[in-house]
């Protein structure tokens, strides 16, 4: 919503492919974690098809972006046979 922030409560990532990749959150629609660290939400490695990473936070602990911050995810590898889905709860503070 215009105006508000999100606050990251838990954020869980799923590969649907072959192989093993890097996964990534950031608030912004810049370059990813590596290029701009300050962004950073969550980064992790799934190491196995159809299996999940998952990250929680304490109730009004997580990361908080700036108003009307855009949520970003990611992928490492761009791969046409494979995808990710991702679970993320947040709320609108």
């Amino acid at each position: 919503t215009s105006g508000k922030r999100i606050r990251v409560i838990s954020i869980q990532a799923w590969l649907n492919g072959v192989s093993q990749d890097s996964v990534e959150c950031y608030f912004g629609t810049g370059a990813g974690i590596g290029t701009n660290t300050g962004n950073a939400i969550f980064r992790g490695r799934v190491d196995d098809v159809a299996s999940a990473i998952h990250q929680g936070w304490p109730d009004g602990a997580g990361p908080l972006g700036a108003v009307d911050a855009v949520l970003s995810v990611l992928k490492t590898t761009a791969v046409a046979s494979e995808s990710a889905t991702w679970a993320l709860q947040y709320r609108e503070e």
